[in-house]
């Protein structure tokens, strides 16, 4: 018996956390519940993706459709609107409209407005200002908020936070990140007299705006980020000194740029399109242009959004300065990503990175950014191979233009899917919008407007038949047939009555399996020792170190082993998912023997450190033991080691730094190439791939662990087979691999006389320091 589904999306290639899969999509109220062969399946629509690849839904993390107060340039309708026809799913929106979104209040009044009139998923900031900076904290969790917008340099509207005092007040007052418009206000005030020369026109807007402008303020914003812990999302960065200085960063500051500024350049860009090109931070040099590329590639990015800021075409056309800054831009956010990886300039597992996973994981979404069981059925349809000319007249935005007009692509989306419901296919709008009825916090999750009809269509159909069936048959029996049939009315009129639960009988099976699994999820993972703080801290003691007291970028503190810290060299150990620091001394004592100094954290939920343990949580734990590392040592001088999960944290860590700020070097031991494959091999065919919302996806980033890289692995591993080491030293560019023979996953490998030898020999050759190294 098929299984009912709200939508299945048949034949597109899907791009799974696992990869690129031929596999077909079901959902049901508005979630992923189904990857298979669904071609028989009873569902109420089906989405022929044959020659398509399935992304999950596509998120605008920055955009301003101007509602309230300036609806003659967007609203809320026409810019969801907008977004749909392109491929997105999810926007957020900017605070600064008329009034600006500075208050719950006002907040509220936004998500009433966008409430049955849009055509996504949608989340609002709050805009800080030196009158609301300490009460941030208490308002950020409100309904529909999805973080706070810092305005640091002047732009479209009255929000400005140039005191820096104000600014550190606004950041100490929550936990969730801050976005940021990143100029300096004062310098943009001294320089302001440029914009009096009688000959003054659209060329000069970078000039005034400078790149010292846009350093100068993101290098006060980090020192404040450090200074009060709290983590910060950079917005339309457009310098590469920026670049530069954020990749030393990444511990306390994820990154965003627009496609516009990786597309145009000056002075071609005003010369041709004049005020159409002016936007804050301005369109600069070719050079910044192509440091912006490189940080793409070197990881340093983690989100594209567009910066979506329409004004009509009659403001634009006011000389400068008077005419507005901004131009349109979610609309062709996809086809111009799509039409760089037909050039070979990204891959496409590199744009659902930058527009999927990369805003889920940065503002901490719950259920959106993957295609996943359990996920928000968000999806966006593509054919990478469309060819396209974008045009004014395709712009569903109010203002009707747009800087791509006339510009040819490859690369076009072909459907959008929100909370299970097409709202676009073949390039027009399906239905009234399908927005959320509510905002729900960080989620943006929906309830669709006409979800409930539907359901009990859907519901109602297979009583229907039982009862049409029964009619029926009824037509052709003999009288004594029908008072037998008389007589077993009763019976009938009850499994009638059980017919829709025997329907969903198996799919309710599914579901709860499927909720159990992830309520385990957890459990299965994470397992600290039982140990208190006071304990912990004896076990350090007694392993010659010192505890110590780290602080992450979300604010929570963890406990670390420190030994030897004063030493010229490092290493930063991440353990297992069942050790804590202090439990195996003789990792401490080799590398001290070594002349190192050893760095070694307990994760969030473990022993002496507060939170609970997830994927995203030991990603940031690892970042704030890199960062204590990195006070008082250069990169060069410091070794990453990871043992089992461990190995995946360190994965994690490494692969996110820039190439000149990777460690000397990288040891894994006993580790995964993705932790749903231990979980398959664990219980052959569960297919955890699917499942799992924990991913710790080690070979997707082993491409970039650039530094030296020596994995050591078990051939008698019996938890993560020796083919998943393997795997790893495949893929990381510069690693080799060390199998230690009857070596099994929970044995201290370095124990082996030849594996100590050749990892003694790697960490000396790494850091240039011989054998008569003294302490």
């Amino acid at each position: 018996m098929s299984t009912p589904f709200d939508l299945v999306v048949l034949g597109g290639t899907c791009l799974t956390p696992a990869g690129p899969a031929r596999v077909d999509v079901g959902a049901r109220d508005g979630k992923i519940v189904a990857f298979g062969d669904l071609g028989g399946s009873d569902a109420a629509e089906r989405l022929d993706a044959r020659g398509l690849h399935v992304l999950p839904g596509v998120i605008d993390t920055q955009v301003h459709f101007r509602e309230p107060g300036l609806e003659h340039k967007e609203d809320l309708q026409t810019g969801t609107a907008a977004a749909a026809l392109g491929g997105v799913t999810t926007v957020f929106e900017m605070p600064n409209t008329k009034p600006s979104t500075t208050t719950p209040e006002a907040l509220a009044d936004k998500v009433a407005r966008a409430t049955g009139r849009a055509w996504t998923n949608f989340a609002f900031f709050l805009g800080a200002s030196p009158e609301n900076a300490d009460q941030l904290g208490q308002w950020e969790r409100a309904p529909g908020c999805c973080g706070v917008k810092v305005f640091m340099g002047s732009s479209t509207g009255d929000l400005l936070v140039d005191d820096l005092a104000v600014l550190k007040r606004a950041l100490r007052s929550g936990r969730r990140r801050v976005a940021v418009h990143s100029e300096d206000e004062p310098r943009l005030r001294e320089r302001r007299a440029l914009l009096d020369a009688p000959d003054v026109n659209v060329s000069m807007h970078p000039h005034w705006r400078d790149a010292e402008t846009a350093i100068r303020s993101t290098t006060n914003l980090l020192r404040l980020a450090r200074e009060t812990g709290r983590a910060v999302h950079v917005l339309h960065v457009t310098t590469g000194e920026e670049m530069a200085l954020l990749a030393a960063h990444k511990d306390i500051a994820t990154v965003e740029v627009t496609p516009q500024h990786l597309f145009f350049a000056a002075p071609e860009c005003y010369e041709r399109l004049g005020t159409l090109a002016q936007m804050n931070p301005p369109i600069r040099e070719a050079h910044h242009r192509e440091a912006l590329w490189a940080a793409l590639r070197d990881g340093v990015v983690d989100v594209i959004g567009t910066d979506h800021a329409p004004h009509t075409l009659a403001e634009k056309a006011q000389a400068y300065p008077k005419s507005p800054s901004g131009m349109t831009g979610v609309q062709t956010l996809v086809p111009l990503l799509l039409d760089w990886v037909h050039q070979g300039r990204l891959s496409l597992q590199h744009v659902v990175e930058l527009l999927c996973h990369g805003p889920a994981r940065v503002y901490n979404l719950a259920g959106k950014g993957r295609l996943t069981l359990g996920y928000d059925a968000d999806l966006t349809l593509v054919d990478l191979n469309a060819k396209r000319t974008i045009t004014n007249a395709q712009q569903a935005s109010r203002a009707g233009w747009t800087p791509y007009d006339g510009h040819a692509v490859t690369g076009w989306p072909m459907a959008t899917v929100v909370g299970g419901r097409v709202v676009m296919q073949d390039g027009a709008l399906r239905g009234p919008p399908a927005g959320p009825r509510r905002g729900s916090g960080t989620r943006s999750t929906v309830d669709l407007t006409h979800r409930g009809d539907r359901g009990a269509r859907r519901r109602a159909a297979p009583l229907e038949r039982a009862r049409t069936g029964l009619t029926a048959s009824s037509g052709g029996l003999s009288p004594q047939s029908r008072a037998h049939d008389h007589a077993m009315a009763p019976r009938a009129a009850i499994l009638r009555g059980m017919a829709p639960l025997l329907l969903l009988t198996p799919l309710l099976f599914v579901a709860l399996g499927v909720l159990a699994l992830r309520l385990a999820e957890p459990r299965l993972i994470y397992k600290p020792p039982k140990l208190n703080t006071a304990e912990l801290d004896a076990l350090i003691a007694a392993a010659g170190a010192t505890p110590l007291t780290l602080t992450t970028a979300d604010g929570l503190r963890l406990r670390a082993l420190g030994a030897g810290l004063e030493r010229p060299k490092l290493v930063v150990l991440f353990s297992g998912n069942g050790s804590c620091p202090g439990q195996r001394p003789t990792r401490y004592t080799r590398f001290l023997a070594w002349g190192l100094g050893v760095l070694h954290p307990s994760y969030r939920g473990y022993p002496g450190s507060e939170g609970h343990p997830s994927e995203d949580g030991l990603n940031i734990d690892a970042q704030a033991a890199w960062a204590e590392a990195r006070r008082h040592h250069a990169a060069k001088d410091l070794i990453v080691f990871g043992k089992s999960l461990g190995g995946g944290v360190a994965i994690g860590l490494v692969s996110r730094l820039p190439p000149d700020e990777q460690p000397a070097a990288l040891i894994i031991e006993s580790s995964f190439s993705e932790v749903w494959r231990v979980a398959e091999h664990e219980w052959p065919g569960l297919p955890a791939r699917y499942l799992m919302a924990t991913r710790f996806e080690s070979a997707a980033k082993a491409p970039r662990l650039l530094c030296p890289t020596l994995i050591v692995h078990g051939d008698q591993d019996e938890r993560i087979p020796l083919a998943q080491g393997e795997t790893l030293a495949a893929r990381a560019p510069n690693a080799r691999l060390h199998v230690v023979r009857g070596g099994d996953h929970n044995s201290d490998l370095l124990l082996d006389p030849e594996a100590e030898r050749v990892v003694e020999a790697f960490v000396r050759d790494a850091l240039k320091i011989g054998h008569a190294a003294t302490v």
